[in-house]
C-alpha cells in the first residue's frame, strides 16, 4: 500500500517572512520569478501551476515559491511575523535528525515507492529478538551473488548499529519486489520467511502445526490432514469482534449432515460427520491475520469492523495445557481495497514501551492506549516466558558479522533530500 512522500519548500533550507502589506507579496514573488533563466521548461511549467494553484502540484509549487522568494526581510523582524523555517517545522516529518523515537534508539526505513507494507513487516521481524539474533548469528558469510538472507542481515545491521534510516532497495532486488505497486503485508511476510534457508531458526520459529480432522458419526473413523502454517488467518466475528473470539470460532466444531454429509470409506456411503481443527504445536511467536477482506454481493471489499485486540491470549492445544501469549506488534492498514498506508505499533522487549513505526519515522506512544482498532490487520503475539528475550550484543556475534558492523555504514538519506538540504 502506498506511503506518502513530501517534497515541499522546507527541503530547500530557505527561510522567508511575510510582509505587513499583503499586496507586496505578488510583486516580490514576480521579481523572483523574473530572475530565473526562462530557458528551463520545467521551471516555466511549475510557475504556471503555481499561479493556477493546482492542489495536486502544491508540493512542487511550494518548492518553487521558496526558491524564488529570496529577496525578503530578515527573519524575526520586530514588526513582522514569519513563516515556518526548516528548523521550526515538525521535526519528525521534515528533518533526518537521527530518525529515532524519543529515547528509543530505533531507526525507521526509507519508503522506496509504496513500500510501506514491506517496511512494516520488516520492523516487526527486526523487533523480534529471536528472529534478529538468528539472522545476525546463523547466516553464513555473504556470497558473491547476494542472497535475500544476506541483504536482510545487512539491513538488520544498519537498523541495529547504524544512525540513519536504511534503504531496502537491495533487499527488494534480491526478492524480486518492484516499487510503486500496491502490495499486501501478509504476502510479503511469507515471501521473506520462505527466502531464509531451512537450517536457520528464523525460518521455522513461526510454524503453526494445525490438524484438520473429520470423524464419521456412525463408525467413529477419524481422518486427519496436517498442515504447517506461517500465520493463523481468522475471521472477524460480527457479534463479538475480538481476537480471542476469532480463535475460538476457528477451533469450533462443525457438523455435516443432510445434503452436506461426507463420504466414509469404512461405511462405503455418505454419513453424518464432525469436522474440526486443532493445534498440534504452537510457535514462540504466533502471527495472526485478521481477515478484513471478504466477498459481498459478488464484490471484494474491506471490513472496517472495530476489533478488540487483547493484550493476552489463551490458545488451546490438543491434549496439552493452553498456551499463553502476549501482544507485542500490530501492522495497521489505513485506506481502502486498492490503496492505503501501512504502519506498525511495536512493543520493545528492551524497555516495555510501545513505538509507532511509520516508514522512516519512529516515535514513542503514550502508555495506556487501548488496543481496539478498525485498522489492525496482522498481529504478533509472543509466548509468555519467565525471562524476556534479549538481543545479542555485538561481541556475541560471529567475527564476519562484527567486521560488517565495523565497516562505515552508508548514509540512507535519499537523493532528493541531499539535493535540497
Amino acid at each position: 500500500m502506498p506511503g506518502g512522500s513530501d517534497i515541499g519548500a522546507v527541503n530547500c533550507g530557505v527561510n522567508f517572512t511575510k510582509t505587513s502589506a499583503v499586496a507586496q507579496r505578488p510583486r516580490t514573488m514576480l521579481r523572483g520569478l523574473l530572475s530565473w533563466n526562462w530557458k528551463y521548461p520545467a521551471v516555466c511549467t511549475l510557475a504556471v501551476l503555481l499561479i493556477l494553484n493546482r492542489r495536486r502540484f502544491r508540493g512542487w509549487m511550494s518548492f518553487l515559491f521558496a526558491c524564488c522568494y529570496r529577496s525578503v526581510r530578515p527573519e524575526n523582524s520586530p514588526s513582522q511575523g514569519s513563516y515556518s523555517s526548516v528548523s521550526s517545522v515538525e521535526p519528525h516529518s521534515r528533518l533526518p535528525l537521527e530518525h529515532k523515537g524519543k529515547g528509543s534508539g530505533y531507526r525507521g526505513l526509507q519508503n522506496e515507492g509504496s513500500t510501506c507494507y514491506l517496511n512494516s513487516i520488516l520492523q516487526c521481524l527486526f523487533m523480534t529478538p529471536e528472529f534478529t539474533n538468528s539472522i545476525l548469528s546463523e547466516c553464513d558469510e555473504p556470497m558473491e551473488i547476494a542472497r535475500p538472507v544476506d541483504e536482510l542481515q545487512a539491513l538488520f545491521i544498519k537498523l541495529r548499529f547504524g544512525n540513519c534510516p536504511p534503504s531496502t532497495r537491495k533487499l527488494m532486488k534480491s526478492l524480486g519486489i518492484e516499487s510503486g505497486k500496491q502490495q499486501d503485508v501478509e504476502e510479503h511476510f511469507r515471501l521473506l520467511l520462505n527466502s531464509i534457508p531451512e537450517k536457520m531458526e528464523a525460518q521455522k520459529m513461526f510454524n503453526i502445526q494445525v490438524v484438520h480432522s473429520i470423524i464419521c458419526e456412525k463408525c467413529k473413523e477419524k481422518d486427519t490432514i496436517p498442515y504447517t502454517w506461517l500465520n493463523l488467518p481468522v475471521s472477524i466475528q460480527k457479534e463479538n469482534p475480538s481476537v480471542q473470539e476469532a480463535i475460538n470460532c476457528f477451533l469450533k466444531k462443525h457438523r455435516f449432515e443432510s445434503d452436506n454429509q461426507c463420504y466414509c470409506e469404512i461405511c462405503g456411503k455418505k454419513e453424518d460427520a464432525i469436522s474440526s481443527k486443532y493445534f498440534e504445536s504452537l510457535p514462540n511467536v504466533l502471527v495472526i491475520l485478521l481477515k478484513r477482506y471478504e466477498i459481498y454481493s459478488g464484490r471484494f471489499q474491506k471490513m472496517y469492523t472495530l476489533v478488540s485486540v487483547e493484550n493476552s491470549l489463551k490458545v488451546p492445544l490438543e491434549n496439552q495445557a493452553s498456551a499463553e501469549y502476549e501482544l507485542f506488534a500490530l501492522c495497521h492498514h489505513s485506506g481502502g481495497l486498492t490503496s492505503g498506508h501501512y504502519t506498525s505499533e511495536i512493543k520493545s522487549f528492551e524497555d516495555d514501551k510501545w513505538y509507532l513505526f511509520n516508514d522512516r519515522y519512529v516515535r514513542e506512544l503514550p502508555p495506556g492506549q487501548t488496543k481496539s482498532s478498525k485498522t489492525a490487520y496482522l498481529l504478533m503475539y509472543h509466548k509468555k516466558q519467565k525471562e524476556k528475550p534479549k538481543f545479542l550484543e555485538k561481541e556475541q556475534l560471529p567475527l564476519h558479522v562484527q567486521s560488517r558492523i565495523e565497516e562505515p555504514l552508508k548514509s540512507s538519506v535519499s537523493k532528493s533530500y541531499k539535493e535540497y538540504v
